[in-house]
C-alpha cells in the first residue's frame, strides 16, 4: 500500500472528503477497486470451476452461502497488516512528546 494508487485508496478510506479536497477522483478509485476485486473474484471462481470439473446449483446453497458470509464477517475488513498498524498507532499515542503528530504510511 505505498504505491501512489494504494495511498489513494486509504485516503479514500480514510476521509473521502479531504482525498477529494486534494483533487483526487475518489469515485474513479472506488470504481477501478471494484472492478479489480470483480476480476479476482472471477479468476477465483474460473480456478474453482476448474477444480471441481462440475458446477451446479447445489454448490451456491444456504449453507454454503451462510458459511462464506460468516468467514467474511468473523475476519473483518482489515488483514494482517491492518492490525499491526492499529497496534503502531496505539503505542505512537501513548501521551509521549514526538508521537503528538500523526503519520500516514
Amino acid at each position: 500500500m505505498f504505491s501512489p494508487w494504494g495511498r489513494l485508496l486509504l485516503a479514500v478510506r480514510e476521509d473521502e472528503l479531504a482525498a477529494r479536497g486534494l483533487g483526487k477522483n475518489t469515485r474513479f478509485a472506488k470504481v477501478q477497486a471494484f472492478a479489480i476485486s470483480g476480476a479476482l473474484a472471477a479468476v477465483a471462481g474460473a480456478l474453482y470451476a476448474a477444480y471441481v470439473r462440475f458446477i451446479d446449483p447445489s454448490a451456491a446453497s444456504l449453507d454454503e452461502s451462510i458459511l462464506m458470509l460468516s468467514i467474511v464477517i468473523v475476519g473483518g475488513l482489515g488483514n494482517f497488516r491492518d492490525g499491526d498498524r492499529s497496534c503502531r498507532d496505539r503505542r505512537d499515542h501513548s501521551g509521549s512528546d514526538e508521537s503528538t503528530s500523526r503519520r500516514i504510511p
